[in-house]
């Protein structure tokens, strides 16, 4: 590792492609090479969705059954950010999209429960901030949809930016970014060799069908990883206090002396660690206990579309091990279910891939929906995770649906800070 020297920094050339979109005659994207079924135009059709929670629940606060007043929808078809329709659902919790294309939907959902109705559930029992729950597929002309309360946890994902930078003469920038962790309980929590790592990053068809990895895409027993650090210390050498945050950057550097847009990262609490990046001696180094050194030897970044998770300490020794792609020889580790903290699994809201998605990131045990992310003109933007309340002594507690969808948001980055 050699010593602060940002003349060894070196920016990494970046090509990405986008395929064309084919466009219905009246403005909604059709699924790739569909056709119309109907004389002038794409077939529609209504659905109407209700959504519902635990009956005891719903007893505890007060209502008078189970539907849910008050839900934030939204319904994206396709891949693109600017095909969704988003509604309320009224009374009787219901809420109806008319003229509906048939094809594939991406559906969340999102109640907050107000603070009295947190008190009253707080009274009977239920600790609950908010509701979630996201889905994708064909959906039904009548469907029913159960939203899930919400887990605090203990350590969450509660900031990712890792933006792709590019200056002329310098080419693209990856490692000015970071992942922020925040502690949700009301005790401290230690860091000490938490782990943080990529998932599986095979997320669409290609060569090989998303059937053909299913067994370590979609595994209800863990999370596969081939990249990933661990915290530093013996045991209780990094206490967090509750409605703290831990920033962790790629590299601990001021990013602005060498790339425009970029920020200044030397206050952060940790940084990455790889052999061929710039080491700030003041911020303590992560631990690589990956299976192989994170890509350009330059610490740990996050690339859009890999879904990230932080871990228990864990005996890397006795992790199950595989080498699931017969075209590359890259080992896999299984993380127990049991020892996984927190999981947040994005994807460009605005890509179009001639290669279709995965149904499910990660396990839908572990993410139920992922991000689909609307960043408008601005790519340079954060990922956050939401709010749902503020005690009483003025702690913030986040929001923890385990969907990533409903849980985080788009907003310029805030590292060590919840916005």
């Amino acid at each position: 590792m050699r010593q602060l020297d940002y003349r060894t920094l070196f920016a990494v050339p970046l090509l990405v492609s986008v395929a064309a979109t084919c466009f219905s005659g009246e403005g909604r994207l059709l699924e790739p090479g569909g056709t119309s079924t109907q004389p002038g135009g794409p077939e529609k059709t209504g659905h109407t969705l209700t959504f519902v929670t635990g009956s005891a629940l719903a007893t505890a606060l007060g209502w008078n059954d189970s539907t849910v007043e008050g839900v934030e929808v939204v319904l994206q078809r396709g891949h693109d950010v600017y095909q969704r329709d988003t509604a309320v659902t009224d009374k009787a919790g219901t809420i109806r999209f008319e003229k509906m294309l048939s094809g594939e939907y991406k559906l969340w959902a999102r109640r907050k429960l107000t603070e009295a109705e947190q008190d009253a559930a707080r009274g009977a029992g239920h600790d609950v901030l908010a509701l979630g729950y996201g889905t994708k597929g064909s959906l039904p002309t009548e469907m029913t949809i159960q939203l899930w309360s919400d887990q605090p946890g203990s350590l969450v994902i509660s900031e990712s930016y890792f933006p792709v930078n590019w200056t002329a003469g310098v080419g693209t920038y990856l490692f000015g970014g970071f992942i922020e962790f925040f502690n949700n309980s009301d005790t401290t929590v230690y860091l000490d060799g938490k782990i943080i790592a990529e998932a599986w990053h095979w997320n669409r068809e290609g060569t090989y069908s998303c059937a053909y990895f299913d067994h370590v895409r979609n595994d209800p027993s863990g999370i596969w990883a081939h990249m990933f650090q661990a915290f530093p210390g013996t045991g209780r050498d990094y206490p967090l206090a509750p409605g703290a945050t831990v920033t962790v950057a790629t590299d601990a550097i001021d990013h602005t002396q060498l790339v425009e847009g970029t920020l200044d990262l030397t206050d952060a609490d940790f940084e990455f660690v790889g052999a061929a990046d710039a080491d700030n001696p003041s911020v303590p180094n992560m631990v690589d206990v990956g299976v192989e050194s994170s890509l350009f030897e330059h610490g740990f970044f996050l690339r859009l579309g890999t879904p990230v998770f932080l871990a228990e300490s864990v005996d890397l020794s006795a992790l199950e091990r595989d080498k699931p792609h017969p075209g590359n020889p890259r080992e896999f580790v299984r993380f127990p279910a049991d020892k996984i903290l927190d999981v947040a699994a994005f994807r460009s809201g605005s890509a179009v891939s001639l290669y279709e998605e995965c149904s499910e990131m990660v396990n839908r045990k572990f993410d139920y929906l992922e991000g689909y992310l609307h960043y408008g003109r601005d790519l340079l933007k954060s990922i956050h995770r939401r709010v749902a309340a503020v005690r009483s002594d003025g702690r913030m507690v986040l929001q923890r649906t385990k969907t990533t969808a409903v849980d985080f948001f788009v907003a310029p980055p805030s590292p060590g800070e919840v916005p």
